[in-house]
């Protein structure tokens, strides 16, 4: 993705960051597009063949760390600096969800955490990127 598509995708309302890089998540951001138009962030360490092949999503490079302090700080600056934008943090693997485990208190401030089996079912906005209550 180029710099520019790339700040036309941090301003959109609603971004879903998808904790993890594999398969499950780049398939996860194709069922997010195709049921509410919204293109998402895949975060992981390093770019894989998935980051080539799926045109709903851009790579999110995350510093993963042994406890995940790191990841919780780089995801909080991102917040912080794209305050208008509602994060949707959605781990998609066992590991992401054991890092995010221990500050998820910390990230509950700025972001809503969602799991993979029910983000399609019911996301906490509409199709047109509002928030639903």
């Amino acid at each position: 993705m180029a710099k520019d598509e790339r700040t036309e995708l941090l301003e959109q309302s609603v971004l879903p960051i998808l904790l993890g890089n594999g398969p499950r998540a780049h398939l996860l951001a194709f069922r997010l597009y195709l049921r509410y138009g919204v293109t998402s962030f895949a975060g992981g360490s390093r770019r894989t063949l998935w980051d080539l092949l799926n045109p709903f999503c851009d790579f999110y490079r995350l510093f993963l760390g042994e406890n995940g302090r790191l990841l919780k700080e780089q995801l909080l600056f991102l917040a912080e600096e794209y305050e208008e934008t509602l994060f949707v943090l959605i781990p998609t693997t066992k590991e992401m969800l054991d890092l995010i485990h221990p500050h998820v208190s910390e990230l509950e401030s700025r972001f809503i955490l969602s799991e993979p089996h029910t983000v399609t079912k019911k996301l906490p906005f509409q199709a047109n990127g509002t928030l639903e209550f």
